[in-house]
């Protein structure tokens, strides 16, 4: 399915909105909102498609290691949304792996280091990257469990 580029006449009854007199303003939020939405349609696919990430982006985030590899890719579609003016990104770590991550009350010795080893890489390689890119100094990263 090919996305279509909206126009204001095919907005008039989305949502109820009929555009008339007073009504511009909420017409012109929908008008807004449909062209959001047709800039993410129609550049998500340029985002997600990593076929023309060169090898050593691809191992700067831990691409080619399966234990990295989950949250390698969450890195990496990090910063190119960021350099496309994304203005905020959100990585989960844990979900991937099928266990919850971080939220340990027993056995810390043995379950938090295989956690660790999973973002460590990603995590240095999405640093190195933006500041490469000189992106890191418009970036805020703020990095919890």
């Amino acid at each position: 399915m090919r996305a279509r580029m909206p126009t204001p006449g095919s907005l008039k009854n989305c949502s109820g909105i009929r555009a008339r007199g007073s009504a511009g303003a909420a017409t012109g939020w929908t008008w807004r909102g449909a062209r959001l939405v047709y800039r993410m349609q129609t550049q998500a696919p340029g985002i997600v498609d990593l076929a023309d990430e060169p090898a050593s982006g691809r191992k700067l985030d831990g691409l080619d290691d399966p234990v990295t590899e989950p949250f390698g890719r969450q890195c990496l579609l990090a910063r190119r949304v960021v350099e496309r003016g994304v203005r905020y990104s959100l990585l989960v770590h844990g979900w991937e792996n099928g266990v919850y991550s971080w939220d340990y009350h027993k056995q810390i010795r043995e379950w938090l280091p295989p956690r660790a080893q999973e973002v460590d890489l990603p995590t240095a390689g999405l640093i190195q990257d933006l500041k490469s890119r000189g992106l890191l100094d418009q970036t805020l990263l703020v990095f919890t469990t």
